[in-house]
């Protein structure tokens, strides 16, 4: 590991059964040491990838030159994350007195400027894993500038915010359980804190020296309006091999990155000491019994300060979505009139958090859904149904949709409604009528008739023939 300034960083003693373990036999006992924090990931104020016991990613390899994208629309590679996003500098900025962390979202203000040098963002980025079953979440950024003293604030939250045309944010507003981190670069950056809060609107006030870890509605845990302190780190401290949530990180030394920095000196150069910010944080720790919730965007900040009431100053963010289902679904023609459609498909887990009580319904009416192969999942995994109905109408093509709901611990997730199309078929069928026109006068002789013949299905039919079977 490099020469770096660290902090604190995540995981309780559960790292005994959950983190990457090493063990050393000495006359029969057991030695068991516990890679804490960084047992996904290299936090050790540099960037590159695999450059410790065992490799771990880093921000090269997730990053990569930082425009070359894959088929799903990320640069870099995964590495081991499971979840992972890159965004670039933007001209947007935080303006006006509203733009505080405590006031909800739609407070919120920007506008088009630049910031001082050593609050612009050039690069943000984060990063998911599954540890032993604990969700963490890595993350960083690098500064134009790193004159002076600055603050960074990284808002996770459960619905789709970002700068909206009209210069507010939105469109949607804080929900309880939005996660907000925020860290402190003291003597220009060398000295890193880090404290973890999240929204709850039963905090109606700040109270003096905050108890960390207190559940929602305990008074003696508000940090602030709407702000509950879930973590915070000791003033100063600088050691990373502790069992605590949270940790962050600058680098002691010029970087060279993999993507194309532009600081304020130009061409191009390594990021300068304390340029380079990236911390990690033990979601599953932080939230506890409550369950890591459905993150669907974030929010990474420069500010004036530590404190929760700083004013804002530059931005950068985007979606990064925890929880998503996708369903597939086929049916199969009915054949004839009251006859059932019988369709299929599956159902799979796209985010990163398990999903329970999975149901499939269909908007048909009578429809029933026979089977469904499971109803939690993992991330990743999929689960397949069949079901059928009898359709209504008799004839032409027959549209109908399924949509899959889940629980991700009380938040409900559902997919985007899933639509097949299966005709009723018919055998053709042909009314056919018939009368004389002139009778036989003799033996022998023609008998002239004529006909309809009607065909009401909606089948088409080709090569018509007729005949008159001969007389008996």
């Amino acid at each position: 590991m490099q020469n770096s300034r660290k902090l604190l960083i995540s995981r309780r003693a559960r790292l005994f059964v959950f983190g990457l373990l090493s063990a050393v036999v000495l006359g029969g006992a057991i030695l068991i040491f516990a890679n804490v924090p960084n047992d996904v990931f290299e936090l050790d104020g540099n960037s590159a990838a695999f450059n410790s016991v065992p490799p771990r990613d880093d921000w090269d390899l997730l990053n990569g030159d930082g425009l070359t994208k894959d088929a799903g629309g990320n640069v870099g590679q995964a590495g081991f994350s499971i979840l992972r996003t890159f965004v670039n500098q933007n001209p947007e900025r935080f303006t006006q007195g509203g733009s505080k962390d405590p006031l909800d979202i739609d407070r919120w203000v920007w506008t088009t400027g630049s910031t001082p040098s050593k609050d612009t963002i050039t690069h943000g980025y984060a990063a998911v894993y599954d540890s032993g079953g604990h969700l963490i979440l890595n993350f960083g950024a690098d500064r134009y500038a790193v004159n002076g003293d600055a603050n960074i604030g990284m808002w996770l939250f459960q619905g789709n915010v970002g700068p909206q045309d009209d210069h507010t944010f939105g469109p949607d507003r804080h929900q309880n359980g939005d996660l907000f981190v925020v860290s402190a670069f003291t003597k220009g950056g060398a000295l890193p804190t880090i404290s973890v809060y999240t929204w709850d609107s039963s905090c109606l006030r700040a109270v003096k020296s905050p108890v960390a870890g207190l559940p929602s509605g305990d008074s003696k845990g508000c940090a602030d309006t709407n702000l509950r302190l879930k973590y915070a780190s000791a003033t100063n401290r600088t050691s990373c091999a502790g069992i605590d949530e949270a940790c962050a990180i600058t680098n002691s030394d010029p970087v060279p990155v993999s993507w194309q920095y532009a600081g304020k000196l130009r061409p191009p150069y390594p990021v300068p000491v304390n340029g380079l910010f990236e911390g990690g944080i033990d979601l599953t720790e932080v939230f506890g019994a409550d369950g890591v919730p459905c993150i669907s965007s974030f929010l990474l900040g420069t500010r004036s300060s530590q404190t929760t009431d700083a004013v804002l100053k530059d931005f950068v963010g985007g979606p990064l979505k925890f929880c998503g289902l996708t369903a597939t679904k086929e049916c199969t023609d009915a054949q004839g009139e009251n006859a059932p459609i019988n369709f299929n498909g599956s159902v799979r887990n796209d985010g990163v958090l398990p999903v329970t009580n999975l149901s499939v319904t269909d908007d048909q009416p009578g429809s029933v859904i026979d089977t469904l192969s499971k109803t939690t999942l993992l991330p990743g995994e999929t689960a397949t149904y069949t079901g059928h109905y009898i359709p209504t109408q008799t004839v032409g093509d027959k549209t109908d949709i399924i949509t899959a709901t889940a629980n991700v611990g009380t938040r409900t997730v559902s997919t985007q409604r899933n639509p097949a199309i299966c005709k009723i078929r018919h055998q053709p069928v042909i009314d056919v009528t018939k009368a004389c026109d002139v009778n036989a006068p003799a033996p022998g002789l023609p008998i002239t008739v004529h006909g309809t013949g009607n065909h009401q299905r909606h089948v088409t039919m080709n090569n018509v023939l007729t005949a008159v079977s001969p007389p008996v």
